[in-house]
């Protein structure tokens, strides 16, 4: 069975400022935004998600 690590909810909202509340209930608001195979001009960790925060900070997860 192949992993998927997409998700058409979040697919929906890509580009868009979303919060999201993760299962420890943290909550994080920014842009949100996918990285597909490594690319070397950004350093951003393949295959997830992001958020941009409004520090400049990327921050990566995946959804299980």
């Amino acid at each position: 069975m192949k992993i998927n690590r997409r998700d058409e909810k979040l697919d929906a909202l890509l580009g868009k400022k979303v919060t999201l509340t993760f299962w420890n209930k943290t909550e994080k608001t920014g842009i949100l935004t996918w990285q597909g195979a490594f690319d070397y001009s950004n350093g951003l960790l393949p295959y997830r998600y992001h958020l941009l925060l409004d520090s400049g900070v990327y921050y990566g997860f995946r959804k299980s």
